[in-house]
Parts: C-alpha cells; structure tokens; sequence
C-alpha cells in the first residue's frame, strides 16, 4: 500500500533521473530513502495484521527490483555485480518507461 500512495513520488524522481535533471548520487539518495521509508511502513501495517499477506503488485515488484539496481550502483564498479551510471539508468527505462509514459499522458 505506501508504495502504492507514493507511486507519483517515485515516477516524479525516476523521470527527473533519466531526464538528467537530478544526479546520480541524488536520485539513488532520494529514491532509497522513499523505498525505505515504504518498506518501514509496510511492516508496522504487517505486524498490526499479524496474519495479513502483504499485497503485491507490478509496480511494487519494479520498485523493488529497482532499489536492489541502485544498491548495486557504484561509479566505478570493479565487479560483476556493481552497475555504471548508464546501466542504472537503462535499468529504470525498462522498470518504469511505460509507466513514465502513461503519466506523461495525464
């Protein structure tokens, strides 16, 4: 549900992003901090229901996928498992581009 209230948040920050409006270093700031702060939000709700599954949906799985591609961030990586600049952002264009769209259109 919080990632769902804060969609517009994310796709506001991701556009920024691949538009180049915003550093790399500031947007996988701002965009871990709002994953976080659902992730937190996600779990009080879970241990209030206590037996509740947690919904998930497309978006949530992107965010998700796209909060473990900026954990691998680096801007020198050294390793398989550490992405460039440009693999992030070619990340985020598969993850959210549609999505990006349909709320261009709004």
């Amino acid at each position: 549900m919080a990632y769902q209230r804060n969609k517009r948040s994310y796709l506001q920050v991701v556009d920024a992003f691949l538009q180049s409006q915003v550093s790399v270093d500031d947007f996988v700031r701002a965009f871990m901090y709002q994953w976080r702060e659902d992730r937190d939000a996600e779990w009080a709700l879970l241990e209030q229901a206590s037996s509740s599954p947690v919904q998930s949906d497309e978006f949530v799985a992107a965010v998700d996928q796209a909060f473990t591609a900026c954990d691998c961030f680096s801007h020198e990586p050294s390793n398989e498992f550490e992405i460039s600049e440009a693999q992030l952002r070619f990340e985020f264009q598969g993850l959210f581009g549609k999505a990006l769209g349909v709320a261009r259109a709004l």
